[in-house]
């Protein structure tokens, strides 16, 4: 059964970009976000022009993290 992954515009979402090489090139933490669309899009953009491997999110206030592809994919 999968979890549902709640993003409310007050949670504290923490954001880690991989490279290919998988060594972490971004890390940010901020609000402000409506859904995960809008974070992993915020994660692209910290990327600039090069390739992610993966990116990293977690949810400080509700307490959840997960891995995501750069289309918005969750791996397990």
């Amino acid at each position: 059964m999968r979890i549902r992954r709640i993003v409310k515009e007050r949670d504290i979402m923490k954001v880690w970009v991989f490279g290919y090489d998988r060594k972490l090139m971004k890390s940010a933490a901020d609000s402000g976000f409506r859904n995960m669309s809008e974070v992993l899009s915020y994660a692209n953009c910290m990327a600039g022009d090069k390739p992610v491997y993966h990116i990293r999110v977690s949810n400080e206030n509700r307490g959840w993290c997960g891995s995501y592809t750069i289309y918005g994919r969750e791996i397990d």
